[in-house]
């Protein structure tokens, strides 16, 4: 899709107000919580407002052990078994769930005819980093070696995150590549965290209540652990050297012109460019965060979804 003037205004239509609506209550009932960790990790249970598409009912969910982390199988009835895809879930690392993103993995499944992997990693503040970081790559290695139902090595492995989620996918791509091992064969990134350098920057002509500076900067704090460098590739993937950048798989970034994640998004997609890297950038018009756990709100929902799948059904040009 392509982008059109951000704006600061609320979006018109009615079925994009009733989101926005939602997710405005969501933010309000975590800020007024008494304890709003255990808050964040309730609401975001309801994040998509109950969207279910056709992906839950047709998808078999199969629980399995990943190593060491654990995750559930979204399995297709016509899947591609030696075509798999690792997911990997937002929540600003302390919050969601697979449990959570059971019908948005399940419509990726379904779409994208290859069974998915949704992975329970480990969140903070109980597992700062590396635990997260570190389950995300255990996983990948895992699904490459043991698929659904018993199948073995894969020919081909895709790695997709959402938001916090595609901060993990992304750094850990770099990462994999940084060290010399097998990377994934496509890249999707889902209104990603990418540039933790400067969280609380200012970023105009947006409407997110969702990622702010200040929830950005304050869910740093608590991922970091220690004394992480910000600048460190595994926690910023945007700061990773042009040796490395040039490396990255075929990559579709997707976000909203008006989400607080916008300019990072771009600037990476266009530093992949500089760097030879058959990147995709998708800009879509006055959507929320994370817009795709929409998929019965919004058209662009689908729309987006359906760009996943010809992503991954193609060479990523």
């Amino acid at each position: 899709m392509g982008a059109s003037s951000p704006s600061t205004a609320r979006p018109a239509r009615r079925d994009v107000e009733l989101v926005f609506g939602h997710l405005d209550a969501l933010v309000d009932r975590i800020g007024a919580a008494t304890d709003p960790l255990a808050a964040l990790r309730r609401e975001l249970h309801d994040y998509g407002r109950g969207n279910v598409g056709e992906g839950l009912r047709l998808c078999r969910c199969v629980p399995a052990q990943a190593g060491e982390p654990r995750g559930q199988w979204f399995i297709p009835p016509d899947a591609d078994a030696d075509h798999r895809l690792l997911f990997l879930h937002g929540g600003g690392w302390a919050g969601g769930s697979v449990e959570a993103y059971r019908p948005l993995i399940a419509e990726i499944a379904l779409l994208t005819r290859q069974a998915v992997f949704g992975l329970e990693y480990r969140l903070t503040p109980e597992f700062p980093f590396p635990a997260g970081f570190d389950d995300a790559l255990e996983a990948f290695d895992w699904i490459r070696a043991h698929g659904p139902e018993r199948h073995e090595g894969a020919a081909e492995i895709g790695l997709i995150g959402d938001s916090a989620g595609a901060n993990l996918a992304a750094a850990a791509t770099a990462d994999l590549i940084a060290r010399h091992r097998s990377t994934p064969a496509r890249l999707i990134l889902i209104s990603p965290m990418l540039d933790l350098r400067r969280p609380e920057r200012v970023i105009s002509g947006i409407r997110d209540r969702v990622v702010s500076g200040h929830v950005l900067a304050g869910s740093f704090a608590a991922y970091r652990g220690y004394d992480l460098d910000p600048s460190d590739p595994r926690v910023s993937p945007a700061a990773a050297s042009a040796a490395v950048l040039q490396q990255f798989p075929p990559t579709l970034v997707q976000v909203s012109a008006i989400e607080y994640l916008r300019d990072q998004s771009v600037q990476f997609a266009a530093e992949l460019w500089r760097n030879g890297v058959s990147a995709r950038l998708s800009v879509w018009p006055q959507m929320p965060h994370v817009w795709h756990c929409f998929m019965q709100d919004l058209p662009e929902a689908r729309q987006a979804l359906h760009e996943v799948a010809d992503f991954m059904a193609t060479d990523g040009a």
